[in-house]
């Protein structure tokens, strides 16, 4: 349940991010910045599975002594 909680606030994190860059993106190039969102974004989910079962297993998850 840890694992699925360190995602989403990651994937919000990233959400936002995406959604600024996009933003910065529009109000130089418009017709660009769709594609840019939206390559940030899916990228977004995807990296950060990987991120968030390493914090995760990293910070998270107690070892047996």
């Amino acid at each position: 349940m840890q694992l699925i909680g360190v995602y989403v606030v990651l994937a919000i994190i990233g959400a936002f991010v995406s959604f600024f860059l996009g933003r910065i993106v529009d109000a130089f190039v418009p017709d660009y910045s769709m594609i840019i969102f939206m390559g940030l974004f899916f990228g977004n989910l995807w990296v950060m599975w990987p991120v968030a079962v390493w914090v995760t297993e990293k910070y998270l998850i107690r070892q047996p002594a």
